[in-house]
């Protein structure tokens, strides 16, 4: 448990660290003139405040909502008696073996159950070889698929196995917790790789950070050993936070706050 305390605490500092530039910079953009402004400064016009998209952010909020209630719904209502089914008729066996499957097909395709265009980059060109300037120590592109890839496999094989300690539910506690964080990262793909919102990105992968702690410490609660199975999942979204608020840094053409605005940050980014 000290373990998984120090790496907790440990990505907490490096996520706060990463933030505290950009905020910092923020606070400086929304500072109020000086007092003591020379006539030609007070002249200047102010510079018009950033207006929040909030009809996007009513519309990311709910399609997690939404998502959360029809992945619970199909693991309800259909996981839930195929796996009893399939233990009762055949064996115990089948039953893990479904499971498995699903909790694979989840890792890798949880957007099948997001209202919103989750769409993750369909070639390496779009996803590895993007137009936007990455800083120095970005991972070479044909690290990402071999990351991702062996994450699902470690997700699928953590959530089997608290599938087994938790009754064979399907919708037990660590489980959902598990979808809320696949319904976050689908959001986020929305916002970052669908629609190219920069900054909305930069903001809401740190929810996602968030959402992958709180899921080891749910899962190493329940079992330790897949609490340790899915840590380095945690990791990576950590070295991904990093980066994905580093190339927003390095791209904003004009200051952004980290959150989604009404001016176009998609037509900024295509530029």
């Amino acid at each position: 448990m000290a373990s998984v305390r120090i790496f907790v605490l440990l990505s907490f500092f490096c996520g706060a660290a990463a933030l505290r530039a950009p905020l910092r910079r923020l606070n400086i953009q929304l500072r109020p003139p000086r007092l003591g402004a020379t006539p030609a400064e007070s002249a200047l016009p102010a510079p018009e405040a950033p207006k929040t998209d909030w009809e996007q952010v009513k519309k990311t909020t709910a399609g997690i909502a939404v998502q959360m209630l029809l992945i619970n719904m199909f693991c309800k209502c259909v996981m839930n008696p195929a796996a009893h089914l399939l233990t009762t008729l055949s064996s115990p066996v089948y039953g893990t073996a479904t499971a498995a499957v699903f909790f694979l097909a989840m890792a890798r395709q949880s957007r099948v159950f997001a209202p919103m265009d989750a769409s993750r980059p369909k070639g390496s060109d779009e996803a590895y070889q993007p137009k936007w300037k990455q800083p120095v120590w970005a991972p070479p592109g044909p690290v990402f698929p071999i990351v991702w890839i062996s994450i699902a496999i470690l997700r699928c094989i953590s959530a089997t196995m608290i599938w087994n300690v938790t009754g064979r539910n399907f919708v037990s506690l660590p489980l959902v917790v598990y979808y809320l964080h696949l319904s976050i990262g689908d959001a986020w793909n929305n916002l970052y790789t669908v629609q190219k919102r920069l900054g909305a990105g930069a903001f809401f992968i740190w929810f996602v950070w968030a959402s992958v702690l709180g899921l080891t410490a749910v899962f190493y609660k329940t079992l330790p050993v897949a609490g340790y199975i899915i840590a380095p999942s945690a990791v990576w979204l950590s070295i991904a936070s990093l980066l994905v608020t580093r190339i927003w840094e390095l791209n904003r053409k004009e200051p952004q706050v980290l959150i989604p605005q009404s001016t176009s940050e998609s037509d900024e980014a295509k530029q």
